[in-house]
Order: C-alpha cells, then structure tokens, then sequence
C-alpha cells in the first residue's frame, strides 16, 4: 500500500538512515540529499528522495533488507530530527518514509555503538546488547 499524504511531526522525533562508510565524506558536506540510488532503482522506485525509519530497533531489519550481501561493518547509521519537516509513508507495511528535501549536514548525527565491556564495535554487532552515542556530523572520524 503506497501512502502520497504528506505529513509534519511538531515535536523533537529523531529517524534513522543507513549508508555505506565510503559515502560519509559526502554526506558531511552535502548531507542527505534526495536522490534515486540503485536500491531504489532495483525495485522499481524512481523518485529522488531521502529514506529513514522510524526506530533505532529496526536498524537490523532495515540493514538485513538493505545490505544482504554487504558486510555490515562498513556501514553506519545516522539520524536526524523530524521535527518540522514535511515527510511521506512510502509503505505503512514496511514502515518506510521519506523527505523529498535534502537534510542538512548540521542536522545529522552518527552513532557510536559500544558492547556490554565498553568497547566500540560496527553495526555487525547485536544492537538489542550495545550502547549508543549520538555525535553531531562533524566530529565524525573513519573509526
């Protein structure tokens, strides 16, 4: 089911986006720009858009049906706030959304994940067993 309503969330509302590492100096000058990249070519998705989900506990889900075949260390996950943007439901299914508006690089943020003894780990990790900080676009470094 394909939802076109357009939609703003008046309130702090953080979403999640996944890239591949190789992207992130790009994305620190440029942000998240609306685009149609090969995922969304591969299933018949022409739009140019911004992608995101909803909760930091679909970011397996989304890694497993995004990144199959990718080992998953050499992605990262990023989010942003809603809050005042106008955004759309791609699928109420799948709980997938987009902006069709670029997101600012100032506006995004990169999450450092940390095990149980304190160490930091990738996205390859069991995410229910890690700890998260949230640094700004800026301080990033290629860990």
């Amino acid at each position: 089911m394909v939802f076109l309503d357009e939609f703003i969330w008046y309130q702090d509302h953080y979403v999640y986006h996944l890239t591949e590492k190789e992207t992130m100096p790009k994305i620190m000058i440029e942000g998240l720009k609306p685009k149609c990249g090969e995922r969304s070519r591969s299933v018949g998705d022409i739009r140019k858009a911004v992608y995101f989900f909803d909760s930091f506990s679909r970011a397996e889900e989304w890694m497993e049906y995004l990144y199959a075949k990718r080992d998953k260390s050499g992605l990262e996950l990023l989010r942003f706030n809603l809050k005042r943007r106008k955004w759309k439901i791609q699928s109420s299914e799948v709980e997938d959304f987009y902006l069709l508006r670029p997101v600012l690089p100032q506006r995004i943020e990169y999450a450092i994940l940390y095990n149980e003894e304190g160490e930091m780990v990738s996205l390859d990790h069991d995410l229910s067993k890690v700890k998260v900080l949230w640094k700004p676009l800026n301080k990033y470094d290629q860990r």
